[in-house]
Order: C-alpha cells, then structure tokens, then sequence
C-alpha cells in the first residue's frame, strides 16, 4: 500500500461522506414536523419528508443560509468570551452567553421559517388527513 495516495483517497472518502450527510439532511429535514403535525410513525415520516423535499432542497437550503452571518456573529461572540476569560469558567460563559444571544436574536425567526416552510408544502401536496 502506498502512503502517497492515502490522504487522497481519504479526501475522496471524506468529500463523499459529507455530500451523502448533506443530502440526506436536507431530504429529511421535514420529519420532525411529520411526526408532530401529522402523527406520522416512525419510518413513514422519513419517507413522506423525502416525498415532500424533493425539488424544494435548494429552497430549504437558501433558507438556513439566509441566516449565516447571525450564526457567525454567534461564533464570534463566543470566542471573543473565551478569550477574554481563559479557563472553564470563560468557556462555560460563553456558551450560556452565545446561547442566549441565539434565542433572542434569530432562532425563533428560523425555527417559524423553517415551521412556515412545512405548512407551505404541506399545502402544496395537499396531505390533509383524507390522503393519508
């Protein structure tokens, strides 16, 4: 075996590991609303989300991104406590503090997004319970 190709096919590995994770995050990202909205059980809310996802990836995707300089701004702060404050007690404050400035800035704007998303494709394939 040759040392040289290693980190390569490592890459490969990697690269492809991480594109299959994206995939499948964005296809099931839906579930959770299924199972709570529509009582789905188990497995039937994975394949009714990728039903529903399919075409609308891209959507969902643009959505979460819209919120990249927030997640940013998060990481920043967060970091910047940290190295204000070395130890454990400056990185337990920071967590609390980037946390907080999550819930009070943009994730309950995202988390109804992302709800306002579902009810739109929950209209668009009409899954009222008669369907079901």
């Amino acid at each position: 075996m040759n040392l040289e190709k290693i980190p390569s096919y490592y890459f490969v590995l990697v690269f492809a590991s991480l594109c299959l994770t994206f995939w499948l995050t964005m296809r099931l990202a839906m579930t959770g609303y299924l199972l709570e909205a529509k009582g789905f059980k188990n497995f039937s809310a994975c394949k009714q989300s990728f039903q529903m996802m399919k075409g609308y990836c891209w959507q969902y995707f643009k959505l979460l991104f819209s919120y990249i300089l927030w997640i940013f701004l998060a990481m920043l702060l967060q970091n910047s406590i940290m190295s204000l404050l070395p130890g454990i007690i400056g990185a337990c404050l920071a967590g609390v503090v980037s946390v907080m400035f999550q819930a009070y800035t943009y994730l309950p704007e995202q988390n109804v997004a992302v709800a306002v998303m579902f009810m739109r494709l929950l209209n668009i394939y009409n899954m009222n319970d008669d369907n079901l």
